[in-house]
């Protein structure tokens, strides 16, 4: 029987399968994109909760606290961008081994009143509508579901350029080199939010609705 090949991206093919990853099928990683399309109750509501300020702006991300995900050169950059903007916070959403280690960092840099480390959260969905601003340093990834999730709420993000470009289906993606000075990626974020819109098509349109997937993996499946 002839083997089957199946990943979420082209780089994770092409890491799972080597010379064979022309031959893999990608299957991509869904959402449940009503629940993450951005809402003003929503970001209104959540911002309450967590104590935030209309004024102030928010930066997000969505990832475990280990390597690949780069939380140190994350802190240097929200470091940076708060000398730019002091009117700013940085939300980290969840968990892992390198918890402690960041920790220490944010009272190294007397950060501890501008970041909120929320740790695992069933609500990341209703976050994102929070933030204003999403950014994701990642030193190695296949296809990063939070910066789908990220896009379908519409957010600005700037993206490690470790990350396939396959990601990036809104248009609101920016890669940047991680092996930069923190300075330029805290450059590149905006002082104030951008005006949001419903991107619920889009990410329907490009494939990634998990009612959508579900189908598709049901027929393959089948065979």
């Amino acid at each position: 029987m002839q083997p089957f090949y199946y990943g979420c991206s082209d780089k994770a093919c092409k890491w799972l399968y080597g010379k064979n990853k022309d031959k893999a099928i990608i299957i991509k990683n869904g959402i449940e994109t009503e629940k993450f399309c951005f809402n003003e109750n929503i970001r209104k509501k959540k911002r309450e909760e967590l104590g935030i300020k209309e004024c102030e702006f928010i930066i997000g991300h969505v990832g475990r606290f280990c390597v690949a995900k780069n939380h140190e050169y994350l802190i240097k950059i929200f470091n940076e961008y708060n000398k730019i903007n002091n009117n700013s916070k940085l939300i980290l959403i969840g968990d892992g081994e390198l918890r402690e280690k960041i920790t220490k960092e944010i009272k190294k840099l007397h950060l501890e009143k501008k970041v909120l480390i929320l740790g695992f959260r069933n609500d990341t969905n209703e976050l994102l509508q929070a933030m204003d601003c999403f950014v994701f340093p990642s030193i190695y990834e296949g296809l990063p579901l939070s910066l789908i999730e990220a896009q379908a709420a519409n957010l600005m993000i700037l993206a490690s350029n470790k990350i396939t470009k396959m990601t990036d289906i809104t248009g609101n993606i920016k890669f940047l080199d991680i092996n930069q000075n923190s300075i330029e990626w805290a450059k590149r974020i905006p002082i104030k939010p951008l005006e949001r819109f419903n991107q619920k098509l889009k990410i329907k349109e490009a494939g990634y609705d998990i009612k959508a997937i579900c189908q598709e993996l049901e027929k393959i499946y089948l065979k």
